[in-house]
């Protein structure tokens, strides 16, 4: 009887690590803080308050002029920056969505504390997300149109900075470090 209390006991801790160690649907924002010579600034209070739950989240910019909120609910959000001696600079409709790294960085002008200077984010705007792939995709009509020889893509990959020939023959060996097998030319 003993046995099976501590066997249940142990199944019970294993189905909940298995919760504890999932990956969160949270999003993050970060950015960072600079004046408009483009020196950090230490210190601001940037506050986030959630559209439409009007929770409010704030963090200060550390030494280097960076912030982060690492755990972000999917949501449309209102984030400012606050600094005495600065204009107040406000960021509205900053949409998080699953799992998003949105990145806004902050420019603040000197000025009175009580001046207030609103930017307005477009849905549209494609740079307030950054992500750890790098790559674009040409449509047919622009892969038409580059300059090249060949009319090959992969003649591009020739001439880009850090581009390794094999010396026994014209086939690519490393490109920036990473094998060519890892270049996607589809």
């Amino acid at each position: 009887m003993k046995r099976m209390i501590c066997t249940a006991v142990l199944f019970c801790i294993a189905l909940s690590a298995g919760n504890a160690l999932a990956q969160s649907a949270n999003g993050s924002v970060s950015g960072q803080v600079r004046d408009t010579t483009k020196a950090v600034i230490p210190g601001v209070t940037i506050t986030l308050t959630g559209s439409d739950t009007g929770v409010v989240t704030m963090v200060l910019s550390n030494d280097t002029g960076a912030y982060n909120f690492a755990s972000v609910l999917p949501g449309t959000y209102k984030l400012s920056a606050d600094l005495t001696g600065f204009k107040s600079s406000v960021i509205n409709e900053v949409k998080v969505g699953t799992s998003a790294q949105v990145r806004l960085d902050f420019v603040l002008e000197l000025g009175a504390s009580n001046t207030k200077v609103e930017v307005s984010v477009s849905s549209q705007q494609l740079l307030t997300e950054s992500s750890a792939s790098v790559g674009e995709v040409l449509p047919a009509n622009r892969v038409l149109d580059l300059p090249l020889a060949t009319g090959e893509v992969l003649d591009l990959v020739r001439i880009m900075p850090g581009m390794r020939v094999d010396p026994f023959g014209d086939a690519f060996s490393t490109f920036t470090g990473l094998q060519t097998s890892t270049i996607n030319t589809v």
